[in-house]
């Protein structure tokens, strides 16, 4: 098994999960709205959280990466619908039991359908994606490589560079958060996957690379915040580069997917294999709306007033508490659904019913 995985791609999983955990922390948690505009507590939590903004791009490129090689199977997408379903139903009914008043019968009538309720933002565009998968496999398969620089650079220029400069969502991306932007994401990987051979970069250069988009954007956030507060009064947000679909955010997430999928791991394989699929329930458990409206939302305001090194190590290992925590609760899941003969049903289903039918 350790032969046939990139366990660098599977360390980049595990990464790129726990930044996503650091974003919700930094803004769910209320720290970016409630740090001093310019302090040093300023610079350092938009400083994370710049760093930390293409972890969903690695994520969605990651499954182009993998699944462009892989054979499709329909019983992928109940496997994960399964596992969001347990998560939506069940913490809905644990904060009935425990917390009714946070729980209204709309809510617990839509948890049973995640898709249609839309709990997941991203899971719901993913869903969507996933069934084009084949399809978009087919295109990659007969891209020759000069076709496959046009089409990377077709997307990079109509999706991210145009918008950015005209600042407005000329193509229907959403900045980042719809079925388009998934899509795109994934033939993105899958083109990488394909034409790696082709890339010859340094490690050293793809640092620097992801280092350069990551200031550059932070950067242009204190520029133009800078700019607008001596123009107006007022400072504008800033987050012109720190986007899902700015060049900087898209180019730091490609940057990474080629360095950690070059990389040859000799340690702690043990470790990756083991985080690696349970980076998805991390996200389902820490980002569902009654946890986050009722748990995580403004939590961490007062430490936007401690001093540099106590939010840095408050933020840190917040971080690292909830990644493990539902690391925890997931791998419980997944002993549940063995117990249940989960995963046999799929393979079943997979047989006799998605082989002969679809």
């Amino acid at each position: 098994m350790r032969d046939s995985r990139n366990l660098g791609i599977d360390l980049l999983r595990i990464v790129s999960m726990a930044l996503i955990v650091l974003r919700h922390i930094l803004g769910f948690g209320g720290i970016l709205e409630n740090v001093s505009l310019f302090s040093l507590n300023y610079g350092i939590a938009w400083l994370l959280d710049t760093a930390a903004e293409c972890a969903v791009n690695c994520y969605a490129l990651i499954t182009g990466y993998i699944y462009t090689n892989a054979k499709f199977k329909y019983s992928n997408i109940v496997s994960i619908w399964l596992q969001v379903l347990f998560y939506t139903a069940g913490i809905a009914g644990l904060f009935f039991i425990f917390m009714p008043q946070s729980v209204s019968t709309k809510t617990i009538l839509f948890s049973f359908f995640p898709v249609m309720g839309n709990h997941y933002w991203y899971f719901t565009c993913y869903f969507g994606m996933f069934f084009f998968i084949p399809f978009f496999n087919q295109l990659l398969d007969t891209c020759s490589p000069l076709l496959s620089k046009k089409l990377f650079f077709t997307i990079v220029i109509l999706f991210s560079i145009l918008p950015t400069i005209r600042h407005t969502d000329l193509f229907g991306a959403a900045d980042g958060y719809s079925f388009l932007w998934l899509s795109l994401m994934y033939l993105l990987g899958g083109l990488i996957r394909r034409n790696q051979e082709n890339i010859k970069a340094e490690k050293r250069t793809l640092l620097f690379v992801y280092l350069f988009c990551i200031l550059s954007a932070w950067i242009s956030k204190w520029g133009i915040q800078f700019i607008t507060l001596g123009l107006t009064g007022t400072p504008n947000n800033g987050t012109l580069l720190l986007l899902y679909t700015s060049p900087t955010m898209l180019f730091a997430a490609c940057t990474l997917l080629i360095l950690f999928s070059g990389l040859k791991i000799r340690h702690m394989q043990k470790c990756i294999l083991f985080f690696a699929p349970l980076t998805f329930g991390v996200y389902l458990i820490h980002n569902n709306n009654l946890i986050r409206e009722n748990l995580l939302k403004n939590a961490c305001i007062s430490f936007a007033c401690a001093s540099p090194a106590v939010m840095l190590g408050i933020v840190t290992a917040l971080t690292l508490s909830v990644f493990f925590s539902c690391s925890i609760i997931d791998l419980f899941r997944i002993y549940l659904f063995r117990l249940l003969r989960i995963p046999k049903l799929t393979q079943w289903m997979e047989q006799h019913y998605f082989v002969r039918n679809l």
